[in-house]
């Protein structure tokens, strides 16, 4: 006795319909999870950034722990440690398309462009927030590649910051 095998059964094509659209969805949410894991990642590291310099600024002196943030060509860089010497520490915190805004107290926002850079002090007696190189508080420094953003919020009454 044959039997004949013409077709898929229902459970079969269900389960590969299925299947197509599993992979079919997960396609489709990659690039934006690509584009917001480069934003966030550049938050964690100028978050880790941040912490160094209110730590080295308290233990070692204001001028020791600031910090200076700086677009060069594609790269968003940041530096901690006294800038007039030569004992800084480097770290890359992002490339193109990640773009950097900085926000004074006063409500005033900067594009971070190329050849500038935005410093920002800690007091060594308080750890709080201490006025930087053009008199001003730094109030939230935001992250963004046009599509997902990032904000960090800087409180300048006690050196505190947070990623919102």
């Amino acid at each position: 006795m044959m039997k004949n095998n013409k077709g898929f059964s229902y459970i079969e094509l269900l389960i590969v319909l299925g299947i197509m659209a599993v992979a079919i969805g997960f396609v489709s949410l990659v690039p934006g999870m690509i584009g917001r894991t480069n934003v966030n990642k550049a938050a964690d590291k100028l978050v880790t950034a941040l912490g160094k310099a209110r730590t080295t600024s308290v233990a070692k002196g204001t001028y020791e722990g600031q910090m200076m943030i700086t677009c060069d060509g594609n790269d968003i860089n940041c530096f901690v440690g006294n800038l007039t010497a030569t004992s800084k520490v480097f770290q890359n915190i992002a490339r193109t398309p990640v773009q950097l805004y900085y926000v004074y107290d006063d409500g005033s926002s900067h594009l971070l462009e190329n050849g500038y850079f935005v410093s920002i002090r800690f007091d060594q007696s308080s750890g709080a927030f201490a006025k930087n190189a053009v008199d001003a508080y730094v109030d939230k420094l935001i992250l963004t590649d046009g599509e997902h953003t990032a904000t960090i919020q800087l409180y300048k009454e006690t050196g505190k910051f947070e990623i919102k």
